[in-house]
C-alpha cells in the first residue's frame, strides 16, 4: 500500500502539534525557524478571520501561544529594548529636547497596531509629524513587542501576495512577447523586505518586551471571554461565538507591566474598541478596576487615547491652516538640501552610477541635488509654540550633475557634464519662522527611479608636454 503523500498542511500540522509539546526545549540555534513559525500562524489566523475560518482560529492561536512561549527565552536575550536592562533606562533614553524650548512632561507614547498602519509607517506625513512633536517635547515613541509582531506578519502577507500576482502577471507577458521577464522578481524575498522593516521599526521606535507568562495568561482571558477578548459567548441568534482576543490581552500586560516600572505616564494610542469603555472616554471598566488593583495610586498614569492619532496631535499641538506659500517653500533650497543630506552616500551614487557613459576616467565631481518639482500628496500642519510645523508627503522630481573627464586617446581627453533627472518620494519636515522657512529635515526617502539622462560634450583637452599626433 502506498503510503500517503506529506503535504504542506500536513507538515504545518506536524510541526505545530511539536511546538505545543510541553516538553519541548528548542535549541537557540533554532530561534529563526521558532520565528518562521510564530510568524506562519500569526498571517494564518489574520487570513483565518478575514476569511471566516472561525474553526481553524482557535487550534491557530493555541499554537501561536505555544511558540511565544517557547520562543520568549530566546527573544528576551536577543530584544531590541536589552530587557536586562531596567524599565527606567528603557523608557528614560538621553534626552536633549527640551532645551528647544516646548515641554508637557515625560511621557509614553504607545501605538497599538491600527494607528501604526494609520501612520503609514515609515513615510506618512502623520508619522513624521509625530515623531518630530515627540522629538520637540521629549517623549517616546513606544511598540509593544506583540504590535511589531503583528505588522511585520501583516506586511511578509501583503508582500508575499504582491510577488505572487507579480510573477504571475510577468509569466503571462512573459509568454506573449516571448521574453522571460520574471528574473526581474525572482530574487525578491519577503523575508529580505520584513527584516529591513522590522530593523527599521526597532530603531524609530522603543519596543516593550512581552512580559514573562503573557501568553499563556492571555488564552486564559480569552476563553475566559475578559477584556480585552471577545466578551460575547452567543450571537443574537444564539449561536456559539468563537473566542478570539489573546493579541489583544498580551498587547494590555505588556502595558501594565510597563506602567508598574515606569516613572512617567503612558498613554496608549488605540482605535481598538476592546480596549475601551462605551463612551470612549477611558478603558474598559474591568481594565480600569485592574490598573487600580496592579498600579495602585499610580494607576491614573495609564491613558487611552481612542481618538487615535489624530487626537494625540490635537492635545500635543494646535493645527492651523498651511502657509499660502507652502508649495513654493517645499521647493526652496532648503529643502533641496534636507534632500541632499539625507540622499546623499553611496546610495544615491550606486543608484545613479548606471546612467553615467563607459570610460569615465579622472576625477568625477557631481553638484548638490536640485528640486524641480514637489507635489504635496498629503500634509499636516501644526503650531508648536511661536512656530510652524509642517508635515509633508511629497512626489519629487530633481536632478544631480555630474562632471567628468573621458579619455580619448594617448593624452588627450574632454570633459563632459552628464545631467541625471530622477524621481522619488519623500517625507519633509519643515519648520517655519516669521512666514519663511527656517529648517528642514527628510524624515524618510523612497527608492530611486532615474527619468532621464541628458549628456552635454565639452572641450579636448591635452596633458601638459604632450603633442597632439599627425
Amino acid at each position: 500500500m502506498t503510503p500517503p503523500r506529506r503535504t504542506d498542511s500536513m507538515a504545518a500540522g506536524f510541526r505545530e502539534a511539536c511546538v505545543r509539546c510541553s516538553l519541548l526545549r528548542p535549541d537557540p540555534a533554532q530561534r529563526a525557524r521558532l520565528s518562521e513559525i510564530r510568524d506562519n500562524l500569526i498571517a494564518r489566523i489574520a487570513e483565518a478571520e478575514s476569511e471566516g475560518w472561525l474553526g481553524e482560529v482557535e487550534g491557530l492561536e493555541t499554537s501561536l501561544a505555544a511558540t511565544q512561549e517557547k520562543l520568549a527565552p530566546q527573544q528576551r536575550s536577543r530584544s531590541p529594548v536589552r530587557c536586562d536592562r531596567p524599565w527606567h533606562a528603557i523608557l528614560r533614553p538621553d534626552r536633549h529636547a527640551h532645551q528647544l524650548g516646548y515641554s508637557r512632561g515625560d511621557f509614553v507614547i504607545v501605538l497599538d497596531t491600527n494607528q501604526l498602519r494609520h501612520a503609514a509607517f515609515p513615510h506618512g506625513a502623520v508619522l513624521g509629524m509625530l515623531r518630530k512633536i515627540a522629538k520637540l517635547g521629549g517623549h517616546t515613541l513606544a511598540l509593544p513587542e506583540m504590535v511589531v509582531i503583528e505588522h511585520v506578519a501583516h506586511q511578509r502577507h501583503e508582500i508575499e501576495k504582491s510577488l505572487t500576482a507579480a510573477r504571475k502577471a510577468l509569466t503571462t507577458l512573459g509568454k506573449a512577447f516571448g521574453q522571460n521577464l520574471t528574473e526581474r522578481v525572482e530574487d525578491l524575498s519577503a523575508e529580505d523586505a520584513t527584516g529591513k522593516l522590522q530593523a527599521a521599526l526597532e530603531d524609530s521606535f522603543t519596543v516593550l518586551p512581552t512580559p514573562p507568562g503573557a501568553a499563556n495568561e492571555a488564552l486564559a482571558r480569552e476563553a475566559n471571554r475578559r477584556p480585552p477578548a471577545e466578551q460575547v459567548w452567543e450571537d443574537s441568534d444564539g449561536k456559539p461565538v468563537k473566542a478570539r482576543g489573546a493579541r489583544d490581552a498580551v498587547i494590555w500586560l505588556t502595558l501594565l507591566e510597563a506602567a508598574s516600572q515606569a516613572n512617567e505616564e503612558i498613554w496608549f494610542v488605540s482605535q481598538d474598541r476592546d480596549f475601551g469603555n462605551d463612551s470612549k472616554s477611558d478603558f474598559h471598566g474591568a481594565l480600569r478596576d485592574e490598573a487600580q488593583s496592579t498600579l495602585g495610586n499610580n494607576a491614573e498614569r495609564l491613558r487611552l487615547l481612542s481618538g487615535g492619532i489624530d487626537q494625540l496631535l490635537g492635545e500635543l499641538a494646535t493645527p492651523t491652516k498651511a502657509p499660502e506659500n507652502l508649495a513654493s517653500m517645499l521647493k526652496s533650497s532648503v529643502v533641496a538640501y534636507a534632500v541632499h543630506l539625507a540622499m546623499g552616500g553611496p546610495d544615491l551614487f550606486l543608484g545613479l552610477l548606471p546612467t553615467l557613459p563607459v570610460g569615465v576616467g579622472g576625477a568625477l565631481t557631481s553638484q548638490s541635488i536640485a528640486l524641480d518639482e514637489s507635489r504635496v500628496i498629503k500634509s499636516r500642519t501644526y503650531q508648536v509654540d511661536d512656530r510652524i510645523w509642517v508635515s509633508a508627503q511629497l512626489a519629487c522630481l530633481a536632478h544631480k550633475s555630474y562632471h567628468y573627464s573621458t579619455v580619448e586617446g594617448a593624452g588627450v581627453f574632454s570633459t563632459s557634464t552628464t545631467k541625471v533627472t530622477f524621481r522619488f518620494e519623500a517625507t519633509i519636515l519643515l519648520e517655519i519662522e516669521n512666514g519663511k522657512a527656517r529648517s528642514a529635515e527628510a524624515v524618510s526617502l523612497g527608492p530611486i527611479t532615474v527619468n532621464e539622462t541628458a549628456q552635454t560634450p565639452g572641450r579636448v583637452r591635452m596633458l601638459m608636454g604632450v603633442s597632439r599626433p599627425g
